[in-house]
């Protein structure tokens, strides 16, 4: 028998669904989960022992980039010193994860989300002529050589990854959606009830609200349909631009948008299942390579998907799939005004999108995970 720990410093429910294939396989006689976050590891199977590093800290660049390192280091020593002879299951946050290799000598695995040192190039922050990226380059090269197994989840995460490595080594295994999540009728929704939103057509955003999510597009929306009373515009969480769409709102007077904190994981079910249409957006090149997790959640809910994304995202390439919503370029204010309207005004384009949305669910499936499990 295995031992095997899991590294991701910011976790959730698709590491606990790892960890829990993990055990479930029988291959393995003890799995660690080694987490920033661990209280959000709800449903974790009990054989598997959670232990604690630095949580990722998203407030600065400064603090971010501290936490990727601290992070980094007390996983190396604790390989060093404690789990020396443990196969690794590395995933890609934090992005610095891949110095651990040049010292440990662990077989190991890796499951990259974001594809670094590229980030911080594509975030503006270095250029490639840097001597840090030129570093960090190299030792990503030889840590992609040495894994046994390279996942990714998406085409264009994979295409991005191959510069590093063989197209031929990287397996891509489709994000899912959280098998605890489930759809809450509106008449018994108590998140519907505390906010007044009886009644009101809803479109909802919920994530991060940072540069790369276009948010501040929804509060323009919303002041175009200020005038449709039975319309909600609600914005549910935190990030960098989150003052900037508050002082927005507020300058505006739009009495039509909600803005809220992230929501506890007990009332999630309940303001996601609120929702009528879901706001998804990725600018930039990240619109190439990743689709949030957050779409997949609201795939699980039937909800129909309003994506601001370029038509060769991985986002797009989703829709057009699945047919479970619409994309839009951000200058089309009209269209999507439109798109919201027709949803607000015909059941049968709702109940539509509710069957497009059904064969969907079947891809993005928890038992994904299982396929992390090798023979």
């Amino acid at each position: 028998m295995k031992s095997i720990l899991i590294v991701n410093q910011s976790s959730g429910y698709l590491m606990v669904d790892i960890a829990n294939a993990f055990v479930n396989s029988g291959k393995y006689d003890r799995i660690v989960l080694m987490v920033g976050n661990p209280e959000t590891l709800r449903g974790l199977d009990k054989n598997v022992c959670v232990e604690k590093i630095c949580k990722y800290n998203r407030k600065s660049l400064r603090r971010r980039f501290f936490s990727w390192v601290y992070g980094t280091i007390q996983v190396l020593f604790r390989v060093l010193f404690k789990y020396r002879s443990y196969e690794l299951f590395l995933v890609s946050n934090p992005p610095t994860i891949s110095f651990i290799t040049l010292f440990c000598k662990n077989l190991y695995s890796t499951l990259i989300y974001d594809v670094y040192p590229d980030g911080i190039v594509s975030g503006g922050f270095v250029t490639r002529k840097n001597l840090l990226f030129r570093i960090w380059a190299k030792v990503t090269k030889k840590f992609y050589q040495n894994a046994q197994y390279i996942y990714t989840i998406t085409e264009g995460m994979a295409d991005r990854i191959s510069q590093y490595c063989d197209r031929e080594r990287i397996e891509i295994i489709p994000v899912w959606y959280s098998a605890d999540l489930n759809p809450i009728d509106k008449v018994k929704n108590t998140f519907i009830l505390e906010h007044g939103l009886q009644d009101k057509f809803i479109i909802m955003y919920s994530g991060n609200i940072g540069k790369g999510h276009n948010v501040k597009l929804l509060v323009s929306i919303a002041e175009r349909m200020k005038e449709d009373d039975d319309v909600r515009f609600v914005i549910i969480g935190d990030g960098w631009e989150k003052k900037m769409i508050q002082d927005s709102v507020i300058g505006k007077s739009l009495k039509n948008v909600l803005l809220l904190p992230f929501q506890p994981f007990d009332k999630l079910a309940y303001s996601l299942s609120a929702a009528d249409i879901a706001y998804i957006s990725v600018e930039g090149r990240a619109s190439t390579v990743c689709v949030p997790s957050k779409t997949f959640n609201f795939i699980k809910l039937s909800k129909p998907l309003l994506c601001v994304a370029e038509t060769n995202s991985e986002l797009a390439k989703l829709i057009q799939t699945y047919k479970n919503g619409r994309v839009f370029d951000p200058s089309d204010l009209d269209g999507i005004i439109s798109f919201i309207k027709n949803l607000k005004d015909s059941v049968e384009l709702r109940e539509q999108y509710k069957v497009n949305v059904s064969v969907a669910k079947n891809v993005f499936s928890p038992n994904n995970a299982y396929q992390f499990i090798k023979r």
